[in-house]
């Protein structure tokens, strides 16, 4: 696309490059709202999704393979038998 230049500071842009440059941003803000819009979409969809299936959710749900979790016992502290070479202890 050819813009009309000049370097004269007196002279005006001419319609046909004024038109072009109004239509070209619209266009692209056209796009930009058109794409921004869909992802917003497709999100909030997602969105509404995730919270269905989390409201019919069971309370007890299963944890996979069926095993129930086994308590573990608390360890004991043990120092180190490595020798301690810090240079600030706390």
């Amino acid at each position: 696309m050819y813009f009309y230049q000049s370097t004269f500071k007196t002279s005006k842009l001419p319609l046909g490059t004024r038109i072009s440059l109004v239509l070209g941003i619209a266009v692209s803000l056209c796009l930009l709202f058109f794409f921004a819009f869909t992802i917003f979409a497709i999100l909030l969809l997602a969105g509404a999704v995730l919270f269905v299936l989390h409201l019919f959710q069971k309370a007890g749900g299963k944890i996979p393979g069926g095993e129930t979790p086994v308590p573990s016992q608390p360890r004991q502290y043990r120092p180190s038998r490595l020798k301690d070479n810090d240079v600030i202890d706390i």
